[in-house]
């Protein structure tokens, strides 16, 4: 057992505890605990502290190693001055006021998993903790180009940057990432021609949100030849056009969850078109898959496992933010196997019955074949790792 300190008076907002496998670290069982006084933590065991605006003197009074995750809003500067004390963080979220000064305090050299800073005072002398850190959200009012620089030396695996001054001319410095495979940005102010920065990376999935998409944007896109699905939005609400994504679709391109059949993509591309031509029909529906399934009846999931196609299902959370990561890797995984593989979603706290899955953390990833289950873990994994696991699991190759 570790003892762990606390406030006399106890913390604001919640502590869970999570006790994981010593072997495999999977979850064995997690319950909230109240952080009052002195406190018996078995050795095993995880806590995560989420909290709105916690006082620099409560968090002082608690011992530097006993959080593991904290998430952490109403955050300035003088309260990062005490999280900097603390040691062996897996996950920090910070939501608040904080400044790049603030930020400079978090000088730990540990490796991390997930970092979310989101804080309108954040700018362009941006440091970031950790040796590495494998997920990376990154919001801000003052967040410029130079970002991406910062962001490279983590080496993450995925990326999502907002802020209205980004422009993406520094998008080639993740060239240094050699592990980043999924990268979202969003930016009134990004502009197509940067992304060629991109063709020198590992990136294959790209999410961009400029202020319109063209055909210069298509044309740029198709200028990055390893892209392999792409997320488009736009802050115009004009639709996006029909005729430009007919063209990625006929490049091979996964596009807004939509993978046309490799005999087809000529042939949807030219409907896309003249569908536009006619006056804004409706685009017919691809033979790919949309995204992953969000079930929340106990009825219908038996009812897609019936169906004898293997499943993979994601258990998730609204207050989850690696779940958030992750989905849109797992649709890429599911749309890889051509329709072979069904993709489900469940949100563990609008589904009582998600008890079945007997998991006590999300993100969980499952998959059934044959109505047995094949595959589990907990946490987020790269697209080409559950691809592996997943093909290995239900014996199938990806298309």
């Amino acid at each position: 057992m570790r003892r762990m300190r606390f406030p006399e008076l106890g913390l604001p907002g919640g502590i869970e505890c999570v006790i994981a496998d010593e072997e495999t670290g999977e979850p064995l069982d997690r319950y909230d605990i109240t952080g009052r006084g002195t406190v018996d933590i078995p050795d095993n065991a995880l806590l995560i502290f989420t909290a709105d605006r916690c006082r620099p003197t409560d968090l002082a009074r608690v011992s530097r190693d006993a959080f593991a995750t904290m998430l952490l809003t109403g955050v300035d500067d003088e309260l990062l001055g005490v999280v900097a004390t603390m040691t062996d963080i897996y996950h920090l979220s910070l939501c608040g006021e904080f400044t790049d000064a603030g930020m400079r305090a978090l000088d730990w050299t540990t490796d991390m998993f997930a970092l979310e800073l989101d804080s309108p005072h954040i700018g362009p002398d941006l440091r970031l903790p950790g040796a590495s850190v494998s997920v990376i959200e990154i919001r801000g009012d003052r967040i410029d180009d130079g970002v991406f620089d910062a962001v490279a030396a983590k080496n993450p695996f995925t990326v999502d940057i907002a802020g209205p001054a980004l422009t993406g001319a520094r998008l080639a410095a993740l060239a240094a990432a050699p592990e980043l495979e999924e990268v979202r940005i969003t930016g009134r102010a990004l502009r197509a021609e940067h992304l060629a920065g991109l063709a020198e990376t590992g990136v294959t999935a790209l999410y961009v949100k400029p202020e319109r998409i063209d055909a210069d944007w298509i044309d740029a896109l198709l200028g990055v030849p390893q892209l392999r699905s792409i997320e488009l939005e736009q802050f115009d609400p004009a639709p996006l056009s029909p005729r430009d994504l007919g063209r990625l679709l006929a490049a091979g391109r996964q596009v807004n969850g939509i993978r046309a059949g490799a005999a087809e993509l000529a042939a949807t591309a030219a409907e896309l078109a003249v569908a536009e031509d006619v006056g804004g029909a409706e685009a017919p529906e691809s033979s790919g898959l949309a995204g992953l399934r969000s079930i929340t009846d106990a009825a219908e999931f038996d009812a897609v496992l019936a169906e004898g196609v293997p499943v993979l299902v994601q258990l998730t959370a609204t207050w989850c933010g690696p779940c958030r990561h992750l989905k849109p890797i797992l649709e890429r995984v599911v749309a890889g196997f051509s329709g072979r593989v069904t993709g489900v979603v469940v949100d563990i706290d609008r589904s009582p019955w998600a008890e079945r899955f007997d998991s006590r953390s999300v993100p969980t990833v499952i998959a059934f074949a044959g109505g047995r289950e094949v595959l589990r873990f907990v946490g987020v994994r790269s697209e080409r790792d559950i691809t592996a696991l997943l093909g290995a699991a239900v014996e199938l190759d990806r298309s």
